[in-house]
């Protein structure tokens, strides 16, 4: 059986950062533990030749989640992944959110 996109992906984060908390599409009601790494499956990249698709790159919404805002985190996982890009940085209720799009 061939190993899931998500799943494999949810291994090669663990491998690069070895995080404690690792949350695939969690649900609101759901207590995340931090620091922590969320995953939501995002839109894509498509390339097209004669106007029909012929690759599609499937993108996902990474964010590392840390009270800390130079989390030990953030280089693993910045050197680590291939095809991964930082997206932009806030805080929202006193946690550093470090935003990245990752085509796997």
């Amino acid at each position: 059986m061939e190993e899931r996109p998500m799943d494999a992906l949810r291994k090669k984060i663990l491998e690069v950062t070895d995080i404690p908390n690792l949350y695939i599409d969690p649900p609101a009601s759901l207590k995340m533990n931090y620091p922590c790494i969320r995953i939501s499956r995002s839109s894509g990249y498509t390339q097209f030749a004669n106007n029909m698709p012929y690759r599609h790159t499937i993108s996902y919404d990474v964010k590392l989640i840390d009270y800390d805002p130079d989390s030990k985190y953030y280089k693993p996982l910045v050197m680590g992944l291939p095809m991964i890009r930082f997206n932009r940085h806030y805080v929202a209720d006193d946690l550093h959110h470090d935003s990245f799009i990752l085509y796997y």
